[in-house]
Parts: C-alpha cells; structure tokens; sequence
C-alpha cells in the first residue's frame, strides 16, 4: 500500500482515544502510572500503552497480553475485548495478517456482547484494511460499510471523513469509478465545513487519479492543481513528491514537455534529499523523456530507478523499470539489450507471479478458516440456546410442581398446563435440535469443499512448478538455436575483413548470402521470441472487431503467392461468401501469414495449398491444406511444446525458427479459438482453426 492510502485508511482508528480518559497522557506517564493502579483503571492504561505502541509491536505485545490476562482473570468483558483489539493491531504492525484477523474476529465477538459501539466500529475498520490488503473488495467494503453505519449513531460529521475515503478507495480498486467519485466528493463537502489540509490533498489526489484513468485531463488537472496548493499547509515531503509525481504523468500524457519536466524535476530535488526514497521520481522523469523519443536521457533515470527498486527489494516495481528499458532498448534498435531485458522482466515477473500465487493460496486457506471459525461460533450460541432451553424448562417443571404442592386444589388446572407448556418446548426442543443437526450437516460439507479446494490449489501449484520448468528449458533451446547462426556471422566477418582480398568472387559471393541467410534467421528468431514473450506477459494489444475472413485470407495469399510461385505450387480459396468473424486482425494476419508459409515451404514444386474458410454453428472454420511432405503422430505432438526443440527444413532448405506455430496457437486461444494439426507422412498436412463468428 502506497505511504499516502496507509496513512489515511488508519486515520480512523481510535485506539486509546475509544476509551474514558482523565486527560491526554504520554507513553512515559502512562509506564509511571502502570505499577500503582489496579482492577479498571490499570486495564485502561495497559490499553492505552498499547495504543502508543501500535506500529512497535515488539514493544506493545507484552502489554497487550498481560491486559488480556488481567480482564480475563477479572471477567471484564468489555476490557477483553479491548485487549483482543489490541493484539490484533501487534500482529497487523508485524503483517501476521491471519492471526491478527482472528483476534479481531473474538474482539468483534466481546463488542457485540457488550453492545460496544466504538470497539465495533474499529474492529470493522481494521479488517476492513486487512480484506483490502488480502484483494478481498467486496468483503472490505462491507466492514467500511458497517463502519460507516455505526459511526452514522453516534459520531459527528468530521469523523465520517476517512471513512468515506476508505470506501471510495475500495470502489476505485474494483473500478466502480461511478461510486467511488461520489464517496469522494462527499468528503470534499465534509472537508469544506472541517478543513483539514492532509484531507484535501489525499481526496483531490485520488479524484485527479481517476479522472487520469478516464481521460478526462482537464478535469484531473483541476484536481491535482487543488491538491497542490494545500501542501505548503501541510508541509510533508512524501505527500509533496506524490502530488508533483502525478501532475508530472498527466502532463506528460497531455503532451505537455515543459511542465511534465518541471513537476518531475521538483519531485526529483526533494526525493534525492530523502535516503528512504524509492525510484519513482526518476522512473517518471525517464518515462517522460521516452514519451518526447529523448531515449537517451530516458535511459539513464530509467537504470537509475531500477538500481533503487532492487536496493529497496521493491521486485514489482523493477519490473515496471526493467519494461521501460525494454521498449526503449527496442526503440532505439539495440534489439540484443532489449531481448536481455525483456528475459530478465520476465524472470522477475514470473517470480512475482508465483510469490502471488503461493500468498493467494495461503489467503484462501486464511478465509476459509475464519468462514469455520464463524460457523463454529454460530454453533456454539445455537448450543447455548439449546441449554437454555432445557434450563427453562427444568425450572417450569420445578414451578409448577412446587404450585401443585402449595395449592392442591389447583392441581388439575395445573396439571393441565404444565403438560401443554411441556409439550410445546418438546416442540421447540426438536425444531432446535433439528436445526443443530442441519447445521452440523452442512459444516461438514463445508469442511469437504475445503479439503477439496485444498487438494486444487496444491494441483495448481505442480502446475505451475511444471510450467516454469517448461519455460526453463524453451529458453535454452532458444539460446542455443539463436548461438550458431550469431557464431558464423562472427566467423563470416572476421574472414570477410582479414582475408578478403585472398577470396575469388565465388567465395565471396557465398559468403555474402551466408551471411545474410544467417542475419535473416537470427531477427526472425528474435522477433518471434519477442512476440511469444509479449504474448505470454499480455503485453500485446488486443482489439478484437467484426472483419471479413475471406477479404483477409485474400491479402494474405496475395502477399505470398510470389513465393509460392517460385517453387511452382498454386494456392487456390474455397470460401462460403460473406463469412465475418470477430477477433483481432492482426492476430489473425500472423496465423493465416504463418500457416500458408509453412505449407509452401513443405510443399514440394508443383504441389497444391488450399484455403478453405466456412461456417460451422456460432464460429468460423478455416483450414490450409497442402499435399507436402507431411509429418508423422510424434512429430505433431511436439508442435506446440515448448520445451522440446523442433524445426525442420522445407523441401527447397528453407530454414525456420519454430515458434511460428506456437505463437499461432497462443493468438487463435487468445481469440475464443482453437487451433488442430492433422497430418501423415508424405500425404500432406491440414491445419485448422476457430473464431467466434461476428
């Protein structure tokens, strides 16, 4: 969480203030007071201790136990909850996030007992900060909702303010930018009757961030401008960089060089001044600079940005860093350091990626255990209603034997009704017991539906281990594919420069086209590489739109119908007219480019390709045959594996890098499609696949 939204989503945290106090009282008064005081009042110290010391847990933990301890021994249930409360904030300091939900859990418990409002309200909050952190929105949203509502009973307006802006922090994160501006613009109305200037800056800034997001630059100005001119009010540097961070990106986005640099360098002079900083001053000024095509400025904050983030073990945001050099590397044509970025980008980001994964699951086991511990605990109260019940009923019977006793002649009458009484709580015995035993039923289905979530996530996580293993090994049969072809353009070069004049014109000639075959395959090789891992990474632009496949196919045949030519094969279309299918073009260009170019390269001279396009139900089928060389079962179950090579030769030598079918069916699967290989061996091959019909 970033330092702004943390300190502001804490703001309303009462601690010691939610309890009765003679006056304001330091942590050093309050240690004095500690050893003289007794029963209530030493509960209120120790509580307020902790208060003092909620982000240095390892100096709160003990008070807060022994609190816990001493209204436990005392059977103080409002001071136990207090204390729960309190152990729940050490353990939220340290990140030990599940436990400290489990004793914000049992505070909530004692506060609903006590009818504690206050305690109420910041449990709510707290676990609210929690389920946000956890990526649980919708839960959130629901504690800063019954925060909301129990401040609503008893708090004034000022206090309503950060709870607010929690919720519209929330809104924004699920992108309900609709609610999430309505949440924030009422504590703007708030702030203008209780002016508090780090409120202005933290709203404004978060509405400017939004309108950003839509585009709506003028509007974010606005906003972005109002925050700015309450920071000397403030007079806080972090909130000074962030706010000057985020006019210089909008300026930058409005094309304007002049003050996206100027905002930029402001936040840069006072973040160097700062040893706790991070990079991203320096990564929006090298952002700016690569906007305007100065890539070599661009480059140098870029790297120095990168150099803080992995000082700082900040690994997100040196993937954000090491993209940027990427794209510029790439801008500037020095495709060998872009290449080496883009690796390195996509080692780090698949050590995130799986760093994320192995904290979701732990999340979900944590979720899933609070939901029992809360069936659990509607157990237990349904089980106290049950003895109750039984109690009540004993001191009936008790009642009316004891009537029958002193008025005897009543005893009929008495009779009478203690057997209807009796009978209707056998009635409501049975109905609770009943219930207990659907409700025991359904926890141990829940229990079985964790067990089995339990035995999916551990699936998924060899999945994932076998899929990194995959990457591993395609990466280095690609690096060992892309060295011979980068060793003989050396060897080439150095024999063209040293013995040149020893060479005939044949040798030389030769050379030449070696070379250039060479350099051929190698940027072929590498602009698939590059596309596969912008793939992979969804960094590619999907824009999917209704177009006409046969229209398309045409261009495409067109363009490789000279090549075809050449080794005398003819490509002939059969289509059903006015066939349209909805996906992106330019995907589909690739895949329909790479598939008629393999059947011409494995169709030998005077061989037929046909394209076939046509209708089948709600999708698109089109097919490339040819009558080429074919393939056998083994060799097409190790098309669309990555991590075992396979590339042959074309009738005529042609040579080729093979991804292009890999890449073809990632883009097809991308598009709703799929794509399906059928071949034998020197009969020809078909390769088909689907789109969703327009």
């Amino acid at each position: 969480m970033k330092p702004l939204l943390k300190v502001i989503c804490l703001l309303i945290t009462l601690s010691s203030a939610a309890l009765p106090q003679s006056q304001a009282s330091d942590i050093d008064s309050l240690l004095k007071a500690l050893p003289l005081k007794a029963g209530e009042e030493k509960l209120r110290i120790l509580i307020n201790i902790c208060a003092e010391y909620q982000y240095k847990p390892e100096l709160g933990i003990d008070y807060a136990k022994q609190a816990l301890e001493l209204a436990t021994r005392e059977n103080n249930a409002r001071y136990t909850g207090w204390a729960l409360f309190q152990m729940g904030n050490m353990y939220q300091s340290w990140d030990s996030l599940k436990i400290s939900m489990d004793y914000y859990m049992q505070a909530l418990e004692y506060a609903h007992k006590v009818r504690d409002s206050v305690l109420i309200t910041n449990v709510y909050n707290n676990s609210g900060v929690i389920y946000k952190a956890w990526g649980s929105y919708n839960r959130a949203l629901e504690s800063y909702t019954n925060v909301f509502r129990f401040q609503l009973k008893g708090s004034t307006e000022d206090e309503l303010i950060p709870v607010m802006y929690n919720i519209g922090i929330v809104q924004s994160l699920i992108k309900d930018y609709n609610s999430a501006l309505k949440s924030y613009l009422e504590c703007l109305r708030l702030l203008e009757k209780y002016p508090i200037p780090f409120g202005f800056i933290a709203v404004n800034t978060a509405v400017g961030d939004i309108k950003k997001d839509l585009a709506d630059y003028q509007s974010a100005e606005k906003y972005y401008k109002a925050a700015e001119s309450f920071l000397d009010a403030e007079n806080n540097d972090y909130l000074r960089i962030k706010v000057y961070l985020q006019l210089a990106d909008l300026y930058r986005k409005m094309k304007n060089k002049d003050l996206a640099l100027d905002y930029a360098g402001k936040a840069l002079k006072i973040q160097n001044d700062k040893p706790d900083a991070d990079g991203q001053a320096d990564l929006t000024m090298g952002a700016i600079f690569k906007e305007f095509r100065q890539f070599k400025e661009a480059l140098v904050y870029f790297r120095k940005s990168l150099a803080t983030y992995e000082k700082l073990g900040y690994n997100a945001e040196a993937v954000e860093a090491i993209e940027y050099l990427a794209d510029t590397y790439y801008s500037t044509g020095e495709y060998k350091l872009a290449y080496d970025y883009k690796m390195r980008g996509a080692v780090l980001k698949d050590s995130i990626y799986n760093q994320d994964k192995l904290k979701e699951i732990d999340i979900v086991r944590a979720q899933f255990e609070l939901d029992h511990k809360n069936e659990q605990l509607i157990y237990l109260q349904q089980k106290s209603s049950l003895q109750e019940l039984r109690l009540n009923n004993q001191s009936n019977i008790m009642t009316f034997f004891a009537f029958g006793i002193i008025i005897l002649s009543g005893f009929v009458i008495a009779l009478v009704y203690f057997n209807n009484t009796k009978k209707k709580l056998n009635i409501r015995l049975g109905i609770k017991q009943k219930q207990i035993e659907t409700h025991l039923a359904g926890l141990e289905e829940q229990n079985n539906q964790i067990q089995l979530q339990h035995s999916k996530l551990e699936d998924y996580a060899a999945k994932l281990k076998k899929s990194n293993q995959a990457k591993e090994k395609f990466l280095s049969i690609i690096a060992h594919d892309l060295k011979n072809p980068v060793h003989f353009i050396m060897n080439a070069s150095e024999i063209l420069e040293d013995d040149y004049g020893d060479l005939t014109d044949g040798e030389r000639s030769d050379l030449i086209h070696r070379l250039k075959q060479s350099s051929r395959l190698s940027a072929e090789l590498l602009q698939d590489l590059l596309t596969w891992a912008q793939n992979s990474m969804d960094m590619m632009e999907f824009n999917p739109v209704a177009f006409a496949v046969e229209k398309e196919a045409e261009s495409i045949i067109a363009l490789l119908e000279h090549s075809a030519k050449a080794k005398d094969i003819r490509i002939s279309m059969k289509a059903e007219p006015g066939i349209t299918a909805m996906a992106d073009t330019a995907m589909i260009n690739t895949v329909m480019r790479n598939l008629i170019t393999n059947a011409v390269k494995f169709t030998k001279p005077g061989g037929i390709i046909v394209v076939e396009i046509k209708k089948i139900n709600d999708s698109v089928l089109v097919s490339v045959n040819d009558n080429g060389v074919g393939m056998s079962d083994d060799d097409v179950d190790k098309l669309f594996r990555i991590d075992v090579k396979h590339s042959k030769k074309g009738t005529m030598e042609e040579a080729g890098t093979g991804l292009g079918l890999i890449i073809c069916k990632e883009f097809i699967e991308r598009n709703g499609g799929v794509l399906s290989v059928k071949s034998r061996l020197n009969e020809g091959t078909s390769i088909s696949f689907t789109l969703p019909s327009a």
